[in-house]
């Protein structure tokens, strides 16, 4: 993208330790490079559930086990298995009990339901979870469709409980500092968002290579990128867009079942924008450039920013979050240490309205509801111009 000029204004860093956890999705830090720290204070006890056992239920569970506070509770299958069948499952897990949905459900030591379902379950489990009165941690994409999401977005606010979309980089440190700098740069006029998913789970995950199960490399990398999308532009930019704003270009799996592989092409004001969703083991950099610079950074592992080619560690996965003894898998941080981040953040919103005496609903603080409610939208835009997807349109 040739030389980038020099910053008009000083690069914001943001505090490490978690602090930034409690930062809103539209706070930035309090001076340039501060690094605030906050104490540790013990968690209160918040019981999880889980709907599915599969890989990502299997990442989240140890990671659970990592969270100051967290007790994995009960564990279900999402496709009817009864306990007994994953017992052995719940063992490995590290959950208490192995139990039907119907009765995970019903359980009432159980606050929060992780839903780790087939993506054409997700609508379905969730709605099922809000009206138990369990609050909801849904693995993305949220819904398969709009109208579904708007319908567990007004169950969530009727029954007053939590209701978020687990696209976990939402709450992660890179975000804040990607967030802070934006100003920065002046008019923003080209971004490009890269995500992938590696071929050793793209080409063989169940999920993703099944048409009927909601798969395909878009429902399974677009939730990232979307979602950078609306912290960039704002929610309101992205809800505005139309079919007419959208070019979508996708490649079909060997089978021609699902996408492996969806690029999308925009624009958002003056800027133009590309997002890339592949099966691949490259990482390509994310850029967002405008009149002052740019900032770049790798999603979705976000350990680090650059802005204007000065690096931020932004790493993550250490305190508040307990280690793991060095030769669990992934260790000490785990095979997915941004589960922990995300469930830690999640744990907290709940205790905050609570000691608050407020009322939950649909979003958090650092992903909210019409950013939601826009990663959503932009995503069935989307799937429309996919030819292989289940909702496919073409138009």
């Amino acid at each position: 993208f040739g030389e980038a000029r020099t910053s008009p204004c000083p690069v914001v860093e943001v505090g490490r330790r978690y602090s930034k956890l409690r930062m809103s999705a539209e706070e930035g830090p309090r001076s340039h490079r501060e690094v605030a720290h906050v104490a540790i204070m013990p968690e209160p006890t918040v019981r999880w559930g889980c709907i599915g056992t599969g890989h990502i239920a299997q990442a989240m569970a140890q990671q659970l086990g990592r969270v100051p506070g967290a007790v994995r509770e009960a564990i279900c299958s999402a496709s009817g298995k009864d306990a007994a069948a994953i017992a052995d499952v719940a063992a490995v897990y590290g959950f208490s009990r192995a139990v039907a949905l119907s009765e995970l459900l019903r359980d009432p030591k159980i606050d929060i339901v992780y839903v780790a379902s087939a993506n054409s379950s997700h609508a379905e489990h969730c709605l099922g979870a809000l009206r138990a009165g369990k609050h909801v941690l849904c693995e993305k994409p949220l819904t398969l469709t709009s109208t579904e999401a708007d319908e567990l977005f007004a169950e969530a606010e009727s029954r007053k409980r939590l209701l978020v979309d687990g696209t976990y980089t939402a709450c992660l440190p890179a975000m804040s500092v990607l967030r802070a700098n934006l100003n920065c740069l002046g008019e923003i006029t080209h971004v490009e968002i890269h995500k992938k998913i590696r071929t050793s789970i793209s080409h063989v995950n169940p999920i993703i290579n099944s048409r009927e199960l909601g798969g395909g490399l878009f429902d399974g990398a677009g939730s990232y990128s979307t979602h950078a999308l609306c912290v960039i532009f704002g929610a309101a930019a992205v809800l505005s867009l139309s079919s007419d704003d959208v070019e979508v270009t996708s490649v079909a799996s060997p089978d021609g079942q699902v996408d492996w592989e969806t690029t999308v092409r925009l624009r958002l004001g003056s800027a133009s924008v590309l997002l890339t969703h592949r099966a691949a083991d490259d990482a390509r950099r994310s850029v967002v450039v405008g009149e002052g610079g740019k900032i770049e950074f790798t999603l979705p592992s976000l350990h680090s920013v650059f802005v204007n080619d000065e690096e931020i560690d932004t790493a993550y996965g250490g305190e508040p979050l307990e280690a793991l003894a060095e030769d669990a898998p992934g260790g000490p941080h785990g095979i997915h240490a941004g589960l922990g981040v995300e469930a830690l953040a999640v744990q907290r919103e709940i205790v905050d309205l609570a000691a608050a005496g407020a009322a939950a609903g649909p979003g958090t603080t650092y992903l909210p509801l019409d950013m939601m409610r826009a990663m959503a939208h932009l995503m069935d835009l989307v799937r429309h111009r996919i030819p292989t997807h289940m909702h496919h349109r073409g138009d």
